[in-house]
């Protein structure tokens, strides 16, 4: 027996028979189990229960057994001095005068094989040879919940960029965008490059995409070397001129990442696809906010890059012509990785639903990405129409699945209580 299942127990009332007895014979009627506790003290706060006809209000402590409760170093902590009723799995000690709740008659013994044997599967998803028998609407309504809850988690490191700019929503917006032209691999090299010029320097020569593109690539460390294409120098000439303004050192060349990696990727293309977004006319925080279909952002993020880039993955190497353009799964990939985050926090941060709701929205119109988690995730039966449940998917494995927090979610408690 384990706490976390005696938890579950507790907080969904899942007990078999209904006319409850403390061990001393007072009957017990549950009126509300109260809220669980992640912090320190008891694990329930605020339950309400019937003792032999009094209402009594207060925390509940659960142990598997109720010599726990000393083990544990409890007794006389003042943490614990509201309690008002132990619930054990086996009392083995008496806990003072506190009225005691014995579970271990009251539990269906196959509904706890069936969660011991979904948390201690060695199987990458412990449900996997399950999951296909539960109803698609709950998957999906789960998928969707999973999706809202990966987008609240982004909200906050998004918090902590944006006190980090000053609460400025230009800059933040910015940094995130300059990630997401990472992807993962570059991730960190572009995140350093947009703190290195800043959003509030480099939108002062967004009328002349020649200029923003030298203090990129010129910061980014990639305009040291000697080259002869006339393009390139004048991005070097350029950055004589106006990089001196800046003064943090440039990064090192060896930071940015090309191993294994389509030239479609490089990150020489991706720093002049994001310098063409800069150079727009209209500013990127008031193209996000300001716009209502979801398309038009998409065709301000997938503007063409300068001439140069038509027939070059990385400067100075010369390539067949390829048009320069972002590819749709790339943008798309800023828009679930930057754009739609930014969205939903500037609603949360707002206090503006609409806001929060278009991000959803927007994920649900966005094709369902292709990568490996999800490919595992269909051979189990688990098909994805949108962005939303593919990220989804993305929380629940990484949250859920792989932490085997089965009674945590709706699809493994179902399948524990059914199958019990």
């Amino acid at each position: 027996m384990t706490e976390e299942f005696l938890y579950y127990i507790w907080k969904y009332r899942l007990l078999s028979d209904q006319v409850l007895k403390s061990t001393a014979g007072e009957e017990i009627k549950l009126l509300y189990p109260g809220d669980r506790n992640h912090d320190q003290g008891p694990d329930f706060r605020d339950a309400r229960v019937i003792i032999d006809g009094v209402l009594w209000a207060g925390n509940v402590e659960i142990h598997v057994k109720s010599s726990d409760y000393f083990k544990h170093g409890h007794a006389g902590d003042p943490l614990y001095e509201s309690i008002v009723l132990h619930v054990v799995y086996e009392e083995d000690v008496k806990i003072g005068d506190t009225v005691c709740l014995e579970l271990k008659q009251r539990i269906d013994p196959v509904q706890f094989e069936r969660y011991h044997e979904f948390v201690s599967s060695k199987e990458w998803l412990s449900c996997g040879n399950s999951l296909a028998a539960v109803n698609p609407i709950i998957v999906r309504a789960w998928t969707t919940r999973m999706a809202v809850e990966r987008l609240e988690a982004k909200s906050l490191r998004i918090a902590a960029l944006y006190e980090q700019t000053t609460r400025s929503w230009e800059e933040t917006l910015y940094i995130l965008l300059a990630r997401g032209y990472g992807f993962s691999v570059n991730a960190e090299p572009f995140e350093a490059l947009a703190r290195k010029v800043p959003y509030m320097i480099i939108r002062k020569y967004r009328h002349r995409l020649v200029q923003v593109e030298a203090l990129l690539f010129g910061m980014a460390g990639m305009l040291d070397e000697h080259f002869t294409e006339p393009y390139v120098q004048l991005l070097q000439n350029e950055f004589k001129s106006i990089g001196r303004r800046l003064t943090t050192p440039q990064l090192q060349k060896h930071y940015w990442k090309y191993h294994r990696m389509r030239p479609a990727n490089f990150p020489d293309l991706r720093i002049a696809q994001m310098a063409a977004v800069i150079a727009r006319e209209q500013d990127i925080f008031s193209m996000v906010i300001g716009l209502s279909e979801m398309d038009k952002v998409i065709e301000c993020l997938s503007v063409i890059p300068s001439a140069y880039w038509n027939d070059h993955f990385r400067l100075g190497h010369a390539s067949e012509p390829q048009g320069g353009m972002i590819g749709q799964s790339s943008c798309e990939g800023l828009m679930i990785n930057a754009v739609i985050p930014f969205l939903f926090f500037y609603g949360k941060e707002k206090k503006i639903d609409a806001y929060c709701e278009k991000a959803i929205t927007w994920l649900e119109l966005l094709h369902a990405e292709q990568n490996r988690l999800v490919k595992r995730f269909g051979f189990v039966g688990v098909k994805c129409l949108n962005a939303a449940d593919t990220q989804g998917l993305i929380h629940l494995e990484k949250h859920y699945c792989s932490k085997r927090r089965c009674l945590e979610c709706v699809i493994g408690r179902k399948l524990i209580n059914e199958q019990s």
